[in-house]
């Protein structure tokens, strides 16, 4: 943890703000801004209605939740290294749809040093 947090700017109405902004270096939790099925198999970019802009020279990882490993979900896009609309890919690797409630937490992410390339 680098003590450092991203400033996040809610880009639509009803965007949740991740939890912990107040705790530097705390792991910080993103939701889903509506409910979202992800098909047998598929996939889904869910836009979370937030603009992150990283301080220099750090990149956001994000983490699986367990409950959704365990249904077969995956965050694909494990990092993000840009200033941007924080954007989630989620893969669904089970034979059955999946569904994610509106406000429901779809990944923890941890702000840390960039790692060199």
């Amino acid at each position: 943890m680098c003590g450092l947090q991203p400033t996040i700017i809610p880009l639509r109405v009803g965007a949740k703000l991740p939890s912990n902004l107040d705790k530097p270096g705390a792991p910080m939790e993103f939701y889903a801004p509506t409910s979202i099925s992800i098909p047998p198999l598929g996939a889904s970019r869910i836009p979370v209605g937030l603009h992150v802009q990283l301080p220099e020279r750090t990149e956001l990882v994000l983490q699986t939740r367990t409950n959704f490993q365990r249904r077969g979900l995956t965050v694909t896009n494990p990092k993000m290294t840009e200033r941007h609309e924080l954007t989630i890919l989620i893969t669904n690797d089970s034979q059955m749809e999946q569904r994610i409630s509106r406000g429901a937490c779809l990944v923890r992410g941890v702000l840390r040093k960039a790692q060199p390339q």
